[in-house]
């Protein structure tokens, strides 16, 4: 009798990310070269919620592609931060969430900017605009302000909403 053990969603996520990995050495002759940002999302588990490239499914993840490399550097280091803090301080920065804290007090100083070049490289799917309703115009006018006409910003420590999905 074979027993089959439940596997996690991130789990299930990442053993695809190997298989493909696998599969992909298989056809270049057992050589695969990963990017100088790749390497560590694999290690770390960066595709298991914000997918391969950084382009998930799951509208409680943000997509990573395409963010801009200064904001993501910032926002990793502090999760990372936050992980040794107080939570209710790193909650207040709005940067204490159980499981970014973890992953990033495991990131090295070399793997955030590695990570956050990779992704912000990437680009973002903007899939199907939907109409906006008759209010919203006015109120995207404050938005824009900031996160840019399209949803990217010209800010380098604003994040781009452009890719996101609208749950998020």
């Amino acid at each position: 009798m074979v027993k089959i053990w439940p596997i996690h969603k991130s789990s299930a996520a990442m053993l695809t990310v190997l298989g493909a990995l696998l599969f992909l050495g298989s056809c270049t002759n057992g050589t695969t070269v990963l990017s100088p940002g790749e390497a560590p999302a694999i290690e770390h588990g960066c595709f298991g919620c914000h997918g391969i490239g950084g382009i998930n499914e799951n509208p409680n993840y943000p997509n990573l592609a395409g963010q801009k490399e200064r904001y993501l550097v910032n926002q990793l280091t502090t999760f990372k931060r936050g992980a040794k803090s107080d939570p209710k301080v790193a909650w207040i920065a709005r940067r204490y969430n159980g499981m970014m804290n973890a992953k990033a007090a495991q990131l090295s100083d070399q793997a955030i900017p590695s990570l956050a070049r990779y992704f912000s490289a990437r680009s973002c799917s903007f899939g199907p605009r939907r109409p906006q309703p008759p209010s919203a115009p006015a109120k995207t006018k404050i938005c824009e302000q900031c996160h840019g006409k399209d949803g990217i910003s010209l800010n380098p420590d604003t994040p781009n909403l452009a890719g996101q999905k609208q749950p998020y």
